[in-house]
């Protein structure tokens, strides 16, 4: 099992959102806070949360760990 992943790098966080929300790219990892409205009314979707436990703001979003990479964390 695998996955090839290209980095594309941004100068803001806004550029990314907006290349991810018009399918110009596939993904972007973010902060819960800065994107939590974008999921919220359906603009994004939120596969995983890379911290050790789940965002009470969006209960429904497992962790990364609890999809099947018990040793996956990002901190901030």
């Amino acid at each position: 099992m695998g996955i090839n992943l290209l980095h594309v790098p941004y100068r803001e966080q806004a550029e990314a959102l907006l290349d991810v929300m018009s399918g110009r790219v596939d993904l972007n990892f973010s902060s819960v806070g800065g994107e939590l409205q974008n999921v919220k009314v359906g603009r994004l979707r939120a596969l995983g949360l890379a911290s050790r436990q789940r965002f009470a703001g969006l209960a429904e979003v497992p962790t990364i760990a609890e999809s099947g990479y018990p040793d996956f964390e990002i901190a901030g």
